[in-house]
């Protein structure tokens, strides 16, 4: 009985663990989408929230790679120019990702895991 439930949540708890240790810019970017989700799209799928927003991200020249500087083109166009990131902070969002700095790109599969 238990051990079907601990299955269950298990995937839960290690995701948690994934998104809480992200830096703290990257935890910033995130709250704020959450906070425009939960009043904008509360009635979507968290999911389909996400692939909305990287859909916005996606340039049609790359499709795989998402430039890091557009996620303040995102907080401008939601409303909140209040919470760009410096340049500093990107970088640290690039580092803390994996990602070259000098490309300035990031595969979507970690952006998906940012958000």
């Amino acid at each position: 009985m238990f051990s079907s439930s601990l299955r269950v949540i298990s995937p839960r708890v290690s995701r948690l663990a994934t998104v809480r240790s992200l830096c703290a810019p990257a935890e910033r970017f995130r709250t704020v989408l959450e906070e425009y989700r939960l009043e904008h799209f509360s009635r979507e799928l968290p999911s389909r929230f996400r692939k909305e927003v990287v859909k916005a991200l996606m340039t049609k020249e790359d499709a795989a790679n998402i430039q890091v500087d557009s996620l303040n083109l995102i907080l401008n166009n939601i409303g909140r120019p209040d919470q760009c990131l410096t340049e500093a902070e990107i970088d640290l969002i690039l580092q803390d990702l994996g990602c070259a700095a000098q490309d300035r790109s990031v595969p979507v599969d970690k952006i998906l895991q940012l958000m």
